[in-house]
């Protein structure tokens, strides 16, 4: 028990000098943290505010792919915008891809007013859609280019078909007036009639084939299949500057002053009492 006492009575001691050298260095820690709170501020009011800008583009697809993998497509623009490594203003902070979401990239832009971060967001996004809109103009073109192209052949294999059911009409009309003793004539007419139903028969297969290409064709340019980019929504911006957070920092530097000038006291008490028993000895 005494053991005990005598340790609760040294700590007492402590805890009594700790609170006297801080009472003895008040004002030392109080000058010392109000002078780094004060330069905080300063350095606070100093920085230019930087606002935010958002906006999400939509790739394109093609046959029901995206032009370019999603992955792929935010390294390349990451390396050609040098995101997040420019230190002049405005610059693209960020290119993210939003969970939950398909085929979306979302881009954000900082700078020192929304009027500049607005701009400068907006000439990004306009040569982002232009460039991977390029891709799926392109894949169009080809596409409109066959479909002509087949079209083409449809209205020509149409026009054979025409022309040979009419013949084949003409055939078997004179087949049918050609007297019975004409049997050389007749025999002729029949070869005729028959090579002609066979060539009719090709060329409506021909057709039906054309024609089913031609409608695969006309479904792979639809909106089902290709899909264009485009901006998603409108660019979001920042009401308030979102850097520096000025209360965030003042309360952290007043925080580390505090801590420092209380370091600062026991160093500069320690320094005294060794040279107080030096001075003893």
């Amino acid at each position: 028990m005494q053991e005990r006492s005598g340790c609760i009575e040294e700590d007492e001691i402590d805890l009594r000098e700790l609170w006297a050298t801080l009472q003895k260095r008040k004002m030392m820690i109080a000058g010392v943290t109000l002078l780094i709170t004060l330069l905080s501020v300063v350095y606070v009011f100093s920085l230019k505010p930087i606002y935010a800008a958002k906006a999400m583009v939509e790739i394109g697809q093609i046959n029901q792919k995206f032009i370019e993998p999603l992955k792929e497509i935010q390294t390349k623009l990451s390396f050609e915008y040098n995101v997040g490594k420019s230190a002049t203003m405005p610059s693209l902070q960020s290119i993210s891809i939003p969970k939950g979401a398909t085929g979306i990239l979302n881009f954000e832009v900082y700078g020192h007013d929304n009027a500049t971060a607005r701009t400068f967001l907006e000439k990004i996004l306009s040569e982002v859609t232009q460039k991977y809109q390029q891709k799926t103009d392109l894949y169009l073109q080809n596409q409109k280019r066959l479909i002509a192209i087949n079209q083409q052949k449809l209205d020509e294999t149409t026009k054979k078909l025409k022309k040979m059911q009419q013949d084949l009409l003409s055939d078997t009309h004179h087949l049918q007036t050609l007297k019975k003793g004409d049997t050389t004539l007749a025999a002729i007419y029949a070869i005729g009639v028959d090579s002609k139903q066979k060539m009719i028969l090709d060329l409506q297969n021909r057709l039906d084939y054309l024609q089913s290409q031609q409608q695969s064709l006309e479904l792979s340019i639809s909106d089902v299949f290709v899909k264009p980019t485009q901006r998603v929504g409108n660019i979001a911006l920042s009401d308030f500057p979102i850097k520096p957070k000025k209360k965030l920092i003042v309360v952290v530097a007043f925080v580390t002053g505090l801590i420092l000038s209380i370091f600062l006291a026991f160093l500069l008490e320690f320094i005294a009492g060794m040279k107080q028993e030096q001075q003893e000895n």
